[in-house]
């Protein structure tokens, strides 16, 4: 299945030369299973049509229009037959009820006939009545662009849909699905789908098949999501998919699904690991078995000779590091991310977002600048405001500063994400994004930044601010009301939070949150648990950090370390380490 009809043709050829390979090679070559019958004749080639196909593979449906009807495979029907199909025609005349009747009845047919033949006429018969359907429907909504390019999709013989259940209608009635479901998934991004294909993203939002896609999604989500749903019952799926799956947050819905509903049977562990030469991601091979979960899966990793072999198994509850996030732990460390359960989060005491987008506006402004353009190396009136990457950001300053366009036509009015004016504005910590957590504190300077720089700004600072992002962060995210949560602010220093940010055990406590993910996302800092400091502890962290800060101010160079030790001792302290912990701690992040 490819939506690509090159792409199809393509297998179809590699298919028949490796027959014919194989056949060169042995002269005996499956003679039974052709049914030949003379030694000397010509071998035909198999005809793939029916099992190599072109479509949408991911869409049953065309604009809301419903082109199969489940209840045809003897599933227990929730309304009358063709009734939300009706539901679904009411734009149209009277008479284009006559293609849905039409179309339920020769599925039925097709359903119910023996003889290859007449189940093929029938097919072609359904495929006409479809074209109609569509037809009618994009000639009722005068799109003639869009009735054009169904008309050339079906000369090229693909389609902007794929009806798995009629396809292989045998497979369905009397299997219940596929006994093993196997696939490299297309591995695109929510920004790519988004640029370059938002209808074709949007029509799997509306489809309603999947119930997985989270937030910004990527496309392997549902095409993982379709695998599993075209399974009969204790049938087997595996797909090479990007590594993460296991621990972004995208995907949380879909960990979900996987441990919840289906029995994890192993997940080969390709992190780090390059397997195809044009993809920059890592990977990984969830085995999956559609029948009750279990309690533990098997781990694997490649070997040195390339081979996959079983390292050791992983209890489930072991595997899910977080219930919140589903993220899965695939080492043998025991990550206990429940431990600190009745601790406030950064995210209590902090609003927590990205900079901004920098690039012009698709909508407003596509194409007219990039980032580079507005960004200078010196203050004037054009480049009033001082401004950081995620790259100028180390431990505890600031190492590099230049200037951004501000108040003019295009910025921030034009900004594909220009945020709002008082995250800047704030006293606030300064976080970076990929890698090792450094934060800096931003208390007097008023820093704007990108996107690859994370934003904390107390609760207490923003009363009073209202707007879309903010409720949006509140409704989304937090545990608290917004006046619980600037309550608590008014509670702790930025200072303290810094330092607690900065220390060696935030590094384990985010390892733990984002179980290999090499990317700092809000999400992960607003789930930091934060212990309770009391004033006399933050006098103390205070004066430290301030020691710092002005170290690192004379000198960025200065050495700081028996500042930051002291710190680590009173972090420990605050989270109650053991002793034996803190030597973990210690060996583990050096």
């Amino acid at each position: 299945m490819d939506i690509e009809a090159s792409a199809v043709d393509i297998a179809k050829l590699r298919l028949w030369l490796s027959l014919v390979v194989d056949e060169n090679l042995d002269p005996t070559f499956d003679e039974q299973r052709l049914g030949i019958a003379k030694e000397n004749d010509p071998r035909p080639l198999p005809n793939l049509d029916y099992n190599i196909i072109c479509g949408n593979s991911l869409i049953d449906e065309f604009d809301g229009i419903k082109l199969f009807d489940d209840s045809i495979l003897g599933k227990e029907q929730t309304s009358k037959p063709g009734a939300g199909t009706q539901l679904q025609m009411s734009l149209f005349v009277d008479s284009m009820q006559m293609y849905l009747d039409d179309l339920r009845r020769e599925q039925e047919r097709l359903f119910g006939e023996q003889n290859p033949e007449t189940k093929h006429e029938i097919k072609r018969h359904i495929d006409k009545i479809i074209d109609d359907i569509i037809r009618a429907k994009l000639t009722k909504d005068n799109n003639a662009e869009g009735l054009k390019k169904y008309e050339e999709s079906l000369k090229q013989k693909t389609k902007p849909y794929f009806l798995w259940k009629l396809e292989f209608a045998k497979v369905f009635r009397e299997n219940g699905g596929f006994d093993i479901v196997i696939g490299n998934p297309p591995y695109v991004s929510t920004a790519t789908m988004v640029e370059n294909m938002p209808k074709e993203r949007n029509a799997i939002i509306k489809c309603s098949q999947y119930t997985t896609l989270h937030q910004k999604w990527d496309l392997y989500i549902p095409f993982m999501e379709l695998g599993l749903q075209l399974l009969r019952k204790n049938g087997a799926f595996a797909m090479i998919v990007p590594y993460p799956l296991t621990n972004q947050i995208y995907a949380k819905k879909l960990r979900h699904l996987i441990v919840n509903s289906y029995n994890l049977l192993e997940i080969v562990d390709l992190n780090g690991t390059k397997i195809f030469d044009n993809a920059t991601v890592s990977n990984c091979i969830p085995i999956i078995q559609k029948s009750e979960p279990q309690q533990y899966c098997i781990v694997s990793h490649i070997s040195e000779n390339r081979q996959i072999v079983h390292s050791y198994e992983q209890p489930i509850d072991k595997l899910v590091q977080d219930k919140n996030s589903g993220i899965w732990n695939l080492t043998p460390e025991n990550r206990d991310t429940a431990r600190f359960s009745g601790y406030n989060l950064l995210g209590d005491y902090c609003y927590i977002s990205k900079g901004m987008v920098l690039n012009a506006d698709e909508k407003k402004a596509k194409g007219e600048f990039i980032k580079a353009d507005l960004i200078s190396s010196f203050q004037d009136e054009v480049h009033s405001k001082k401004y950081i990457e995620g790259k100028d950001l180390e431990k505890y300053y600031v190492k590099r500063n230049r200037f951004l366009e501000w108040n003019t036509n295009r910025c921030p009015s034009e900004l594909s994400r220009p945020t709002f004016p008082e995250l800047y504005e704030s006293q606030k910590l300064l976080i970076n994004a990929l890698g090792e957590l450094k934060a800096s504190v931003d208390l007097d300077e008023k820093y704007y930044c990108e996107q690859q720089v994370r934003v904390a700004v107390l609760w207490k600072d923003l009363s009073g601010v209202e707007n879309s992002s903010i409720s949006s962060s509140v409704k989304r995210y937090s545990r608290y009301s917004r006046e619980k949560m600037e309550q608590l602010s008014q509670e702790i220093d930025l200072r303290s939070l810094l330092a607690i940010i900065n220390s060696k055990y935030a590094s384990v406590l985010l390892r733990n949150l984002r179980s290999g993910d090499y990317h700092i996302v809000p999400e992960y800092l607003r789930n930091l648990p934060i212990p309770i400091v009391p004033p006399k502890t933050q006098s103390e962290i205070g004066e430290i950090v301030t020691n710092i800060l002005a170290a690192k101010k004379d000198d960025p160079h200065a050495d700081i370390s028996d500042l930051t030790s002291q710190i680590d001792c009173l972090v420990y302290k605050l989270y109650g380490l053991t002793e034996d912990e803190i030597k973990i701690v210690e060996e583990s992040v050096k």
